[in-house]
């Protein structure tokens, strides 16, 4: 036991350790003078746990998730991010470590350079499992793998004697054990994790992964405050092990709106898009993550600390009206027809999709023509025609779209408003004197554009005529002062007027 630092009753652990490894037992429980221990046995030669939720006893919260992790990428220096490298003390048998991540003075055996760095909460993975939500970092053993039994303790496996993790806002926070400016979350207690190195043998390939739930975390800002990972582990004598995260990637999605320049009447208020995880283990589940695109957010999202895998987009609103083009860069890869994106945290860090919609637009024309033309070989010049639109669906058409004049001369006599976008809509004339309003009786079409849809609304008016008295004596002189009643076809009195002496008639107008 000489040179065995002797923190945390790292003696009685060790202890344990040479007896499991003696009796080859794979999980023992105890009740020690210093609260809730146990032995989580990962290694394979002992029908060990591939997988386990740490229990500390009451201490501090259970439900850290430890898991073999082999994969055939690489998961080490330069393709994960290390946040926290661990080396060697030196002279102690057997060899232990211990260390903790900062951008600040490192302390114990934390290796600098590449291998160490503060991290804020929000740059670890948030992974789904068995339906809940995690946050994960991975652990990467430099050990050489071997099942060489070497004074009884077998060699291809090291120990985490502790495992703590700290919430700070200081990025350069240093003096371990923190008595301020940090917050312990959690502590794995007495518990101790013998874990297997031939998982995945060699630097750089990924051997455990660990999921946080997420409520321990929650009531952090997560880009502000930085997770800090204080380790202990022993039979670590092959250089150094790096703890980190997966290289995470982003996807982001923009909508556009085909033609430029249209008015932000034509356009929806919103539309909602969903980006879904192809496996279990991703960012976001089956289930899928929903947002919602706007012109307050500029029509953009941007889903960032992805992990690495596929992921489909969708856009959820259906737009009547509309057509759809979704593009991906990098381009889709289609698997069994779906289109997905490929975030690998590396070359594909970065994924940008662009939503297109591109308004099948109709055109909506008004002419109009004398009643008495039933051939409508005339169109009528100098008529004013308002288009006005229902842009909430609500009955009420309070969209004033502009008001044109026809001209028989242009465009057959036709006013046209073009690229309008499928909805309810009012053209209303303006009364003109000496006409009325003929068909429709009131001077205004409802209409209902479709998309596409070519509309031509016309209108019929009658000229309205007059009729003029003068009155003569035998002489031809003008005689004022004589009254005359107008009665319409029913016999029904219009109005009464007398004579003048100017020589002007009495007339009756607009009839």
């Amino acid at each position: 036991m000489l040179g065995y630092p002797t923190s945390k009753g790292r003696v009685r652990k060790l202890l344990w350790a040479w007896l499991i490894a003696a009796l080859m037992i794979t999980t023992m429980i105890a009740a020690a003078p210093g609260g809730w221990a146990e032995l989580y046995n990962f290694t394979p030669a002992y029908g060990s746990l591939t997988e386990d939720t740490i229990d500390t006893g009451g201490a501090f919260p259970s439900g850290m998730v430890v898991q073999q992790f082999p994969q055939t990428d690489s998961a080490g220096t330069g393709v994960f991010d290390a946040f926290l490298g661990v080396g060697v003390e030196s002279g102690t048998t057997p060899s232990f470590g211990k260390g903790y991540n900062t951008d600040g003075t490192r302390e114990f055996e934390t290796l600098g350079g590449a291998h160490t760095e503060a991290i804020t909460i929000a740059e670890f993975p948030i992974v789904e499992y068995n339906g809940n939500l995690y946050r994960e970092f991975l652990f990467d053993i430099n050990e050489v793998a071997s099942s060489n039994i070497v004074d009884g303790l077998l060699t291809n496996y090291m120990q985490v004697t502790n495992l703590e993790l700290w919430v700070t806002g200081n990025a350069e926070i240093t003096g371990y054990p923190f008595t301020i400016g940090a917050t312990k979350v959690y502590d794995i207690g007495d518990n101790i994790l013998q874990l297997d190195y031939d998982v995945d043998k060699g630097s750089g390939n990924a051997d455990y992964r660990f999921l946080i739930p997420m409520d321990w975390l929650n009531t952090y800002d997560a880009n502000t405050n930085y997770l800090v990972l204080y380790v202990e582990q022993t039979f670590c004598d092959d250089g150094f092990d790096e703890w980190g995260v997966r290289k995470v990637g982003s996807v982001d999605v923009h909508k556009s709106f085909l033609p430029e320049g249209l008015a932000s009447h034509q356009l929806p208020e919103s539309i909602q898009v969903k980006l879904t995880g192809k496996t279990s283990n991703q960012s976001y589940y089956p289930s899928g993550d929903i947002q919602t695109l706007n012109a307050s957010n500029d029509w953009f999202y941007d889903w960032n600390s992805l992990s690495p895998g596929y992921y489909k987009i969708e856009e959820l609103t259906s737009l009547n009206g509309w057509s759809t083009v979704i593009t991906s860069s990098p381009d889709f890869v289609n698997i069994d027809g779906v289109d997905y994106v490929l975030v690998d945290g590396d070359k594909n860090k970065q994924v940008h999709v662009e939503i297109t919609n591109t308004l099948i637009s109709g055109d909506l024309c008004a002419v109009k023509y004398d009643s008495a033309d039933i051939t409508k070989s005339t169109p009528l010049s100098g008529w004013t025609f308002t288009l006005l639109f229902d842009a909430d669906n609500n009955g009420s058409y309070e969209t004033n779209l502009g008001s044109k004049v026809t001209d028989s001369a242009v465009n057959t006599g036709k006013v046209c408003w073009n690229d309008l976008m499928p909805g309810n809509y009012q053209v209303v004339e303006s009364p003109m004197n000496g006409w009325a309003f003929n068909v429709p009786a009131d001077g205004s079409n409802e209409i209902t554009l479709a998309a596409g849809e070519e509309v031509l609304s016309e209108f019929f008016n009658t000229e309205l005529g007059s009729i003029c008295v003068i009155k003569h004596d035998q002489d031809g002189t003008i005689v004022d002062g004589w009254t005359f009643t107008l009665y319409d076809e029913a016999g029904a009195m219009v109005e009464t007027a007398k004579t003048t002496a100017n020589g002007e008639p009495v007339c009756w107008n607009n009839l």
